[in-house]
């Protein structure tokens, strides 16, 4: 084999599907993620901003008990979106933006 696949042979390997995969495809096991809200509903209004719309759903979900983690394409976007996220009010955790996905830069919000 490749190069690649002797590296993917010494560790556990995960795939992320984004809709549900039939038991008959083998060792499948749900671990419950589901996609996230893409707020098209409040991109299409002009009098709602989209980001007052991520807030409350956001508070929403914390409150009722969920975290709230945004993927960013890199540091740079990661440190404008914090930035953005916090003029509208939305409470950002303090943990790193990379614990939680150590490649993947990532807002947590609380």
């Amino acid at each position: 084999g490749t190069e690649f696949e002797a590296f993917l042979a010494e560790r556990e390997v995960i795939q992320f599907h984004p809709f549900a995969v039939p038991e008959s495809a083998g060792a499948v096991e749900d671990k419950g993620g589901r996609p996230g809200k893409t707020f098209a509903g409040a991109r299409a209004q002009a009098d709602t901003h989209v980001f007052d719309a991520l807030k409350t759903f956001a508070e929403d979900e914390v409150r009722a008990g969920r975290r709230v983690v945004l993927a960013c394409q890199s540091v740079g976007s990661c440190d404008r979106l914090t930035g953005i996220l916090r003029e509208h009010g939305l409470s950002i955790s303090s943990e790193p933006a990379k614990s939680i996905f150590q490649r993947q830069p990532s807002v947590i919000l609380n």
